[in-house]
Formats: structure tokens, sequence, C-alpha cells
């Protein structure tokens, strides 16, 4: 009877395959350049201010009328050495249902997207998005700022994020 060599020919294979480091890496944050160099976190407080200077009626939901005055914090600045969000981003919104209007006044080369939600039980939620080019070379900045105020109130809170990406996002 010969002897076989299968089960020490397996044997050796797998010590060679589990002693081996093929070399890669898990990428992180801005290794590939569809995902942002660096991320921080945001806090928002503010104000809803009114044309006539009360909040919404309780019992008509989300009516968010009036000029959000959105004051931005940096409260983790996570893997960024810089945040270059404004201290106050002003929102003057108009109108009801499909005719409501979303105004800001975006600085040259500045792109905002916007939108507004009923958040349930009155609350209101916005959705501003600012993308600009960043003060890093062919980079840019993603600002996500997500405001809300709850029915009965004038007050805003919420959060958001800051985005260093290098490819527009």
């Amino acid at each position: 009877m010969r002897p076989t060599m299968n089960g020490c020919m397996v044997l050796l294979a797998s010590a060679i395959w589990s002693g081996c480091d093929t070399g890669t890496a898990t990428p992180g944050p801005g290794s590939n350049e569809n995902e942002p160099s660096c991320t921080a976190q945001l806090t928002l407080s503010g104000t809803l201010v009114t044309a006539n200077g009360q909040p919404p009626p309780a019992d008509q939901g989300c009516v968010p009328a009036g000029t959000w005055k959105v004051q931005v914090t940096v409260s983790d600045k996570g893997t960024c050495t810089d945040v270059p969000v404004k201290p106050l981003y002003e929102y003057v919104i108009a109108g009801v249902g499909r005719a409501t209007t979303i105004d800001y006044n975006a600085a040259a080369g500045e792109e905002v997207n916007t939108s507004l939600a009923a958040g349930g039980n009155g609350e209101c939620e916005g959705s501003f998005e600012h993308i600009s080019m960043s003060a890093v070379a062919g980079n840019y900045n993603l600002i996500a700022l997500k405001p809300y105020f709850s029915k009965g109130t004038l007050v805003i809170k919420g959060n958001g994020s800051y985005e260093l990406w290098p490819n527009k996002p």
C-alpha cells in the first residue's frame, strides 16, 4: 500500500495561506473618490420668525411659512481639520402646500437643494443641502442641515453634517 500525500498537501497549503499577508487593507475615509475625505457633525438651533410673531396654529399641521434662522455649531470635528460652516443660515419660506417656495441667498457658485416635509404631529422638517468649492483645491464642501420645529413653537432644533469631498458629490 502506498502512502497518500493528499492530507499533507491540504495541511501544508492551509498553513501557507493562513500565514500569507496579501498587503491589502480596508480603505479609510477619503481613500476612494466616491467617499468623503472627512466628516464632521453639526448641531442646529434657531428661531422661526413668522409674520405675526406667533407660532403656526397647532391644528393646521406643518405650516412652515416665515424665516427659518438656523444657527450652526460644530459638535464634533470628526476627521476634519477645518469645518467651514457659517454660524447662521436663513431661509425664507412662503406659500402653502404645493405652492410653497424656499428662498436662500446663495453665494456665487454655491448649489443649494432644499425641501420641506411634515414630520407628523405638526412638526415641520427642513432638508437644506449646500454644495460649494472648497478652499482645498479641487475639493467640494457638502453641508447637510436638517432643522425642524414642533407644533406650537418657534424654536428650531436639529442636526447636520459637513463633508469634504475629493469630487463633486
